[in-house]
């Protein structure tokens, strides 16, 4: 019997991508106290997909950056999915004035990666529920599955829904860096043992 669209790996994770989106824009603070408005990209699967090198560009680096990582991949299948996003800034000199020496952009854009998932949307409804699309017969534009298809976001380890599962930061090759590791669970994996011909 054929997988349900909402237990599919593509949906999955492309769901969850979309809810990521490809680039943030968030506002912080430069080292000479002037407000600042970033746009970071995003990087899905890194470092496999980093055809532009973010990390070492060859052109004008970004000022700030997230990379995604699919550590496991158990969602859909009765289990947990974990997905690690990193937030980057680049340290830069003293007097570079796109440096980030003191790591507060790197702190402002993982907690724009925060919010993305916690706490509620306008219409009341949980931002750590994540609704899954079909991608399957047209990938440039997918299909809402409906009520009841949705990943959950952090629900599964005692922490708070949308909340990350760890935030661990260091230094590295001229970066700061923090990484946000998620949990992510199909709804029905998450209330129910499923057998998929019921589904």
């Amino acid at each position: 019997m054929a997988r349900p669209a909402h237990y599919r790996s593509a949906n999955i994770r492309l769901s969850f991508h979309r809810a990521l989106g490809s680039t943030l824009s968030f506002s912080s603070v430069g080292q000479d106290g002037a407000a600042v408005a970033i746009e970071a990209p995003v990087s899905f699967d890194s470092p496999w997909d980093e055809e532009d090198g973010i990390r070492a560009p060859e052109g004008t680096p970004d000022r700030a950056f997230a990379t995604l990582t699919w550590v496991d991949e158990l969602a859909g299948r009765g289990g947990t999915s974990i997905v690690q996003i990193d937030a980057w800034t680049r340290i830069g000199a003293p007097t570079d004035a796109e440096a980030d020496p003191y790591g507060i952009i790197c702190d402002d854009l993982a907690d724009e990666i925060e919010d993305l998932f916690a706490g509620r949307r306008a219409d009341g409804t949980m931002k750590s529920w994540v609704p899954i699309y079909d991608y399957s017969s047209n990938p440039a534009d997918p299909t809402l599955l409906g009520e009841g298809k949705c990943l959950l976001i952090g629900h599964d380890l005692g922490n708070a829904p949308g909340q990350p599962q760890s935030r661990r930061r260091w230094k590295a090759a001229g970066l700061h860096r923090i990484a946000l590791v998620y949990t992510v669970q199909v709804i029905t994996d998450a209330v129910r043992l499923h057998d998929y011909a019921d589904s």
